[in-house]
Order: C-alpha cells, then structure tokens, then sequence
C-alpha cells in the first residue's frame, strides 16, 4: 500500500444527517468484513461498495480513496480505545494503587478484545499509513486518564502522577499490540492480563516506597 500525502487521507465531507450517518456505519462495517475475508492488501473500495450495498460513487462522497477509508476506520478504533480507558478510569477514581494497576490495564485489555479479530489487520493498517498523530492522540488522552485516576488514589501520594502515567500507557500501547498478532486462547489471554497487573502493581508499589 503506497503512502499518501495527509490532502489526500481527508474524507470529502463528514456524515452529520441520520441517513448519512447510517451509511458511514454501513461502510465501516462492511470494510471490517472485507478486511477480515480478503486481508488489508486485496481490499479495495469496489469490494467494500459491493458489501455495504451502494455505489463506489456513494462511498467516494465520504472517502476519496481507500487509504483515507482504512485511516477513518482506524480512527473510529482508536476513539472507541480511549473512551473504555476514559470511562474507566473515571468511574474508579479514588481507589487503591492495587485496583488502579488492574483497573488500567483491565479497560485497555478490554478495549482492544473488542475488535479482537479485526485489531491485527488495524495495526498493520497504523504502520502502514504512518499514522502517528492518530496513535499520539490515543496515547495521550490515555496519558491523562490515567494520570487523574493515579492523582486520585486513596492510599498513596504519586509524585511524579504524568509520568507514571506515560510510562504505563507506554507499556500497554507497546506490549499488547503483539498478543494482536496472533490468536490467543482464554486462559493465555487471562495469564497475560494477570502478569500486566503484577507488572503494574509492582511499579506503583516502588513509588510508593519512592526506590524508584
């Protein structure tokens, strides 16, 4: 897939009626079942029109080729991503450093399982298109997230909440990405969390005792 200057990743025009909104929808779930059937490479916007059921004429009103339709999809993604790790944190502020290790990486965890069978092809999707800014975005509103829950703690003072922060969002947006790439079963799925939360706890327990 060839990279493409930011002009031309632009959407022609943003959905804002129900109807249009409606087959935006339409379009992002029929491109998630053809990158699921065909793989990010074989897909294109004639497959995508076909599945969604409209003309390539319609979906060019919103998406003026396929690079800018895999970056809205990917953006969708990452929106969604950062809500569950928003909303999360918000509703557990004040607790404890321990439930604040298992809260965070719980809400991540969950965020990406959510689109488990299409994340894979997403992430090849954010290299591919050089998509930094997108994933900046998603790292940082996640940055604050959890540096207000971290602030919050009932049982510890963190001195140094930002940073903390960046260094666990850092660890989830750089290690889980790689349980993506392939299938997991169940229960290596939950071993995975487990050893993220030790990994969490273990690192807010030594600023608590400040040897870090």
């Amino acid at each position: 897939m060839a990279k493409v200057s930011s002009q031309q990743l632009k959407r022609r025009r943003m959905p804002r009626q129900e109807r249009s909104l409606i087959t935006v929808d339409a379009i992002f779930e029929a491109t998630i079942q053809v990158l699921l059937a065909e793989g990010p490479i074989r897909l294109n916007t004639t497959r995508v029109a076909e599945r969604t059921g409209v003309s390539v004429g319609t979906l060019y009103q919103y998406f003026p080729n396929k690079q800018s339709l895999l970056l809205a999809l990917l953006e969708r993604h990452l929106i969604s991503l950062t809500h569950i790790v928003e909303n999360a944190c918000h509703e557990n502020l004040h607790a404890e450093s321990d439930k604040i290790a298992s809260v965070v990486v719980r809400a991540y965890l969950e965020a990406i399982m959510t689109h488990a069978e299409v994340s894979p092809a997403l992430y090849y999707i954010a290299v591919d298109l050089d998509a930094g800014k997108l994933l900046d975005g998603a790292v940082q509103k996640s940055v604050q997230a959890i540096e207000k829950l971290l602030a919050s703690a009932s049982d510890s003072h963190f001195s140094e909440c930002h940073v903390i922060a960046q260094t666990m969002a850092a660890v989830l947006f750089g290690t889980v990405p790689v349980f993506c790439m392939r299938v997991m079963s169940a229960s290596a799925g939950v071993e995975a969390e487990r050893q993220l939360v030790l990994m969490f706890r273990a690192y807010l327990t030594a600023h608590k005792q400040g040897t870090v």
